[in-house]
């Protein structure tokens, strides 16, 4: 868990390489359940506990794009085709299945 959140911010504006699904699967997971996590607390406390799950979502919008971008190229596809998540419905569970396909070497 600590070498997929490291690589997920080590690799911060990596766009061009590769992931493979197990790591993006996985770092989705993580990064989803803090944010879920951090999104609880703002609720519970005062309105000011806000700022710390706009703090983690602003951290993390760079590097999740990034991961996908990379995630991706695996399939051979372009990191544009993330666009997609700006379309509801349709256009994000094509990214999903876009995503949960098999690498291609």
């Amino acid at each position: 868990m600590i070498s997929l959140l490291s690589d997920y911010f080590n690799k911060y504006f990596d766009f061009q390489t590769r992931t493979n699904r197990s790591d993006y699967w996985m770092t989705f997971l993580i990064i989803f359940l803090i944010g879920i996590l951090f999104g609880y607390i703002s609720s519970i406390y005062t309105p000011e506990t806000l700022l710390i799950q706009n703090t983690w979502s602003l951290i993390t919008v760079i590097p999740s794009l990034a991961i996908g971008s990379r995630r991706l190229h695996d399939t051979n596809k372009s990191g544009f085709w993330q666009l997609l998540w700006l379309i509801p419905l349709f256009g994000w569970a094509y990214l999903i299945y876009l995503l949960a396909k098999p690498s291609i070497d």
